[in-house]
């Protein structure tokens, strides 16, 4: 918590709270916690949080939290002029890896840096990538998290696997939005690791899935 909050990321705290919350009750409701211990870890993870925000650790993200007003409107162009390049090119995109040199065309005034990259990760990949792609890749990724949800209500042992494998996606997929996290190859190699042994754990080992 310490260290989310040294980050000074807005995003990062509200994705990893939402991450943390949907791991919570994903473990409850499944039964493999009972819901008396989900909210007591609630309210003990928000108290922890708390008190570490007012011991100074979070000032900084405190006074992001007040100027959020300031960088929203550099996003929202940043993500006009992404529309606008899908727009032109809705079918084959401009490449994969290419929005560095894409989003050049397409800059304007109010963007004032060169941005490498969309911070939404949607809208780059569907850039690059191109609608029938682009939406086929992103749903190809969703389509980990939903198996999670299966395996938490079909199964009945294993289930911390999934469980934590949902909370991931939740948080990688909330800061999708907004930033490039998934992005960077440390982070998706991690993610693909969690999901590995999460998806693993949907089914029972009695089933056949090599086919």
């Amino acid at each position: 918590g310490t260290a989310i909050l040294l980050t000074h990321s807005r995003a990062v705290l509200a994705c990893t709270l939402a991450g943390s919350i949907v791991l919570l009750l994903a473990l409850g409701l499944s039964g493999a916690l009972s819901l008396r211990r989900t909210l007591a870890a609630m309210i003990a993870g928000t108290a922890l949080l708390g008190a570490v925000f007012l011991a100074g650790d979070g000032t900084g993200t405190g006074d992001r939290l007040l100027q959020v007003g300031d960088h929203a409107e550099t996003r929202m162009e940043i993500y006009r002029r992404t529309a606008d390049a899908i727009a032109d090119s809705p079918w084959l995109g401009t490449g994969l890896g290419t929005f560095a040199h894409g989003f050049r065309l397409y800059r304007s005034q109010a963007v004032a840096a060169p941005f490498t990259e969309a911070h939404d990760t949607y809208l780059e990949t569907v850039m690059e990538l191109g609608l029938p792609a682009g939406i086929a890749l992103i749903l190809a990724v969703a389509s980990l998290p939903a198996l999670c949800i299966l395996g938490l209500i079909r199964r009945r042992r294993g289930l911390a696997f999934p469980a934590v494998g949902l909370a991931a996606s939740t948080l990688l997929g909330l800061h999708a939005i907004v930033d490039y996290s998934i992005q960077n190859p440390a982070v998706a190699a991690l993610y693909a690791l969690i999901m590995g042994a999460a998806c693993a754990q949907c089914w029972s080992s009695r089933v056949d899935t090599s086919r």
